[in-house]
């Protein structure tokens, strides 16, 4: 079999979007559950921790990354066949854009710069799931869009 760059592009695109989908699913599993089991000053050290580490080429380069490489293949489609573009492609790009990139910027972003702001010692009673809780929701939001572009780009590449 003979991939086209268009194709190949497309299922580096699928597994990209597949890895957002599993980091974003390890937290929503896991990590969250762990942190909320801890005494909520330790919770929120440790998740003000992880905010900061996260900020790396890898963590990056795969969230901000795909999204930025599923854009120009989908440009670069609409570009080279107006009429006829991939629209599994185009969709997929818009699902990871709007589902893990927008909603990233817009929920879970401002949740962590509030956390960010919080002193351990000094936390109100429920200040732990009062950002755990909507940081979840957009974050089971982040892991169903990045599964389900995932999905569409492999049904891209076979298209």
């Amino acid at each position: 079999m003979t991939l086209t760059w268009m194709q190949a592009g497309i299922i580096i695109g699928a597994v990209a979007a597949a890895m957002a989908s599993g980091m974003s699913y390890v937290f929503s599993t896991g990590v969250m559950q762990a942190l909320g089991q801890l005494p909520q000053a330790e919770a929120v050290r440790a998740m003000q921790a992880i905010n900061v580490a996260v900020i790396n080429p890898l963590f990056l380069g795969v969230f901000m990354g795909t999204g930025l490489f599923v854009a120009g293949l989908a440009g670069a489609d609409v570009w080279h066949h107006a009429e006829a573009a991939n629209p599994w492609l185009l969709g997929g790009t818009a699902v990871y854009l709007i589902g893990m990139v927008l909603v990233t910027i817009g929920g879970n972003v401002p949740l962590n710069d509030q956390l960010a702001t919080l002193d351990p010692n000094a936390l109100s009673a429920d200040a732990w799931w009062a950002y755990a809780r909507p940081w979840l929701a957009w974050n089971h939001l982040r892991t169903l869009a990045a599964a389900g572009a995932s999905t569409l780009f492999v049904l891209a590449a076979l298209r």
